[in-house]
Order: structure tokens, then C-alpha cells, then sequence
């Protein structure tokens, strides 16, 4: 059969907040190794000076050298960070990448992880992008949070790896259970908007719920955007329900429609058709229409052309140019007299009338063959240009 109108669903995308979480760490994260915040321990509480400003006093370097040389393995994170920035000295990624290799070697996560961001820009070491990601999994998979947002935006880019989301949101959760703010958001996000995992509202609470907790704003904001959402459709279908009772059509309708198109968590084709079949009972042609298309489809209800047929008659009536349409399909699938046929015709009018392209092309076919029409090429090239006036994919 051929396909019916039907509504429009959108989804949307991951933001652009998500991308500027991810530089803002990706960019910052070597002057985050100068400033100690990666480092577990520091040498000596007498030393912290230049830490933060990239100055060195006398000596520094020699100590933090004597340190890695030690065992200190955040040490040498520390001193091969800044050597990669050129903190107090000349800068070296080739110097770096051997300090990142020791530590990383050693079993310090953030030089496993500053190894792997080296290998993927091909910075003091040759370009290798399946090394880069080994090495940022690796430090991923022994807590690092840092790295798991990393991974995960490379899943979730295809930059260095094929583009995987449900990888991506996976190590945005794993970020988010070491402790980054950044990655419940972005986790959330995805969960959110259904990018690589399904849309699940309550989980992307939570994380959102989390990344604020962890001090994360913009988790806040979406955390409180969400459930302001919630209460506001709370109030809105108790208000519908209510409304509906009391016989008001539209308030049967916006029932409904929330049960039908709605969160994910509220959807109930069943109460969906109920609402719908109140609203058309009180006059509004939608409902008759949206109760049609669950029919056709068999959601909430056991699957009924017949039914479908009466309801988008009812909704044809009243003016509504896609129930026609779908009406003439309906007819046109089981066109067992000559009356349905006529009618067929009579609803592709009404509804190319109404605007509906897909009609005005469909009888423009009928017209051009003589198919239940006299055969009129005139009329039927004048159908095929309203077709293409009103949707350009029809030309």
C-alpha cells in the first residue's frame, strides 16, 4: 500500500556545548599537568612556586628530574608537561614524549593518556593514531577520567577510530564514574537526545543530576530545565484530563497527543486512542485523523482499515486535506464498487485542494492514464505543476 500522511517527529543532535566541554579540557590539559592538578602527589609542599605560572627557581628542574629519576612517576608527567609547553624552558615534545613513555610504563594513567594526545597529533613522536588510542583507553580503563572523555570523543567524532556513539556515550558514563563533571553532561546529552543510545529522560537526569554535583553548571542548568519540563507537562496533562471530563474536545485532544507524542516515559498508545477517540467524538478532526493512523498501524488498538476508512471520512469532512488523502488510499485499496472509486477522486480533490502535493500528484496520475477519470493530459499536467509548487521534490 502506499504510504499514508502522518506527523513529523524530529530528533536532535549533540550540541555545541558538548564540543567546547571537550576542548576546554583537551586544550587546557597540559597547563593542567604544569599546575599540579593531575599530579596525586607533590614532591614538597616548598616547591610550588612556578607551578602555576610556568617560572622556575633555581634548581627546579634539576629536583623534578631527581624525583622521576626516583620513582616519582607524577613527577615526570609534571616535568615532561612542561617541557611540551615550554614552561621556564625551551619547549621539547621529543624530551616529553619520553617523560609521558616512563610514567605511562611505570603505571601513571595521565602519562599513558598525554602519550596517546602526542601520538594523535604526531607531536614529538611519529603520528599514529591506533597507538594514540591504545594508550588513551588504556588510561581510561584504569580510572582516568581525562581519558575516557577523550575516547569518547573520538567514538564519537570517528577522529582517529570509526565513528561509534554507543562507544562514545559508554566512555562519556565511564568519565562521568571517575568523576568528570563534563562527561555526565555529555553522557546525559546523549541519553537525552537519543545520539547512539536510546532516549531515556530519567538516566539523563541522573547523570545531569551528577555532573552538577561534581560542579558541572551546565549539568545544573539541564538537570533543572529537564524537571521544570516534567512538572510543567505534569500540571499540563492533569489540566488536559480534567478539562476533557468536563467535555471541552481540545482537552481530550492535548491528552492524547501527550500519550501519543510525547516523553518516552509517558507514552501510551492505548490511553493515546482513548483521548483521541473523545476529542473526535467532540469534534475536532485530528483526533479523528491521529485515532485513523493507529488503526492503520495497529499501536494502542487492533489493526482496522474499516475503522481507519470511517474515521478519516469524518476527518475528511471537516476539512482536514491529509485524513483526505489518506481516505483515498484507503478506498483505493479496497475499491470493490464504483461508488468507492468516485469517492477516491472526490477525497484526492479535497485534499490537493487543501495543499497535500502527494494528492495533487497522485491525481494528476489518474488523469494522465484515465484511471477512474476521463484521460485529460491538460489536467493533468496543470495537477503536476501545483504538485511541484507545493513541494519541490515532486517536480
Amino acid at each position: 500500500m502506499a504510504e499514508f500522511m502522518t506527523r513529523n517527529l524530529s530528533r536532535g543532535k549533540l550540541g555545541t556545548t558538548g564540543r567546547r566541554k571537550w576542548l576546554i579540557f583537551a586544550l587546557g590539559v597540559f597547563l593542567a599537568v604544569v599546575a599540579g592538578s593531575l599530579c596525586k602527589v607533590p614532591v614538597s609542599k616548598a616547591r610550588t612556586d612556578g607551578y602555576l605560572t610556568g617560572e622556575s627557581s633555581p634548581g627546579l628542574y634539576e629536583e623534578m628530574q631527581k624525583a622521576c629519576d626516583n620513582g616519582e612517576l607524577d613527577e615526570c608527567v609534571r616535568l615532561g608537561g612542561r617541557y611540551y609547553t615550554g614552561a621556564g624552558t625551551t619547549s621539547n615534545p621529543t624530551r616529553a614524549a619520553q617523560l609521558f613513555t616512563r610514567a605511562c610504563d611505570g603505571g601513571e594513567t595521565s602519562g599513558c593518556y598525554l602519550l596517546g594526545i602526542l601520538y594523535s597529533k604526531g607531536t614529538g613522536v611519529s603520528k599514529d593514531s591506533d597507538k594514540a588510542a591504545a594508550l588513551i583507553r588504556r588510561a581510561c580503563d584504569k580510572g582516568n577520567a581525562y581519558a575516557c572523555m577523550s575516547i569518547g570523543e573520538m567514538y564519537r567524532t570517528g577522529r582517529n577510530m570509526p565513528k561509534e556513539e554507543a562507544e562514545a556515550a559508554g566512555y562519556y558514563v565511564k568519565a562521568c564514574d571517575f568523576r568528570h563533571g563534563a562527561g555526565c553532561f555529555n553522557a546525559g546529552k546523549m541519553y537525552q537526545q537519543a545520539v547512539g543510545v536510546p532516549r531515556d529522560i530519567p538516566r539523563a537526569l541522573t547523570l545531569y543530576g551528577k555532573g552538577c554535583k561534581l560542579g558541572d553548571r551546565d549539568s545544573c542548568k539541564m538537570r533543572d530545565r529537564l524537571n521544570d519540563a516534567a512538572t510543567k507537562r505534569s500540571a499540563d496533562i492533569s489540566k488536559a484530563i480534567a478539562s476533557c471530563r468536563a467535555g471541552w474536545g481540545a482537552g481530550c485532544m492535548n491528552a492524547g497527543i501527550y500519550y501519543d507524542q510525547g516523553e518516552p516515559e509517558n507514552k501510551d498508545m492505548a490511553k493515546a486512542a482513548t483521548y483521541y477517540a473523545l476529542a473526535c467524538d467532540a469534534g475536532i478532526p485530528e483526533g479523528c485523523f491521529n485515532l485513523s493512523l493507529q488503526y492503520i498501524g495497529g499501536q494502542g488498538v487492533a489493526e482496522n482499515l474499516e475503522k481507519a476508512r470511517d474515521l478519516s471520512r469524518k476527518a475528511c469532512a471537516s476539512g482536514h486535506a491529509k485524513a483526505c488523502f489518506n481516505l483515498a488510499l484507503l478506498l483505493e485499496h479496497d475499491a470493490a464498487s464504483k461508488e468507492r472509486k468516485e469517492e477516491a477522486i472526490a477525497s484526492y480533490e479535497k485534499s490537493c485542494d487543501g495543499g497535500i502535493a502527494q494528492a495533487c500528484n497522485n491525481l494528476g496520475v489518474r488523469y494522465m492514464h484515465g484511471q477512474g477519470v476521463p484521460k485529460d493530459k491538460d489536467h493533468a499536467e496543470k495537477l503536476f505543476g501545483k504538485a511541484c509548487k507545493l513541494y519541490g521534490r515532486s517536480c
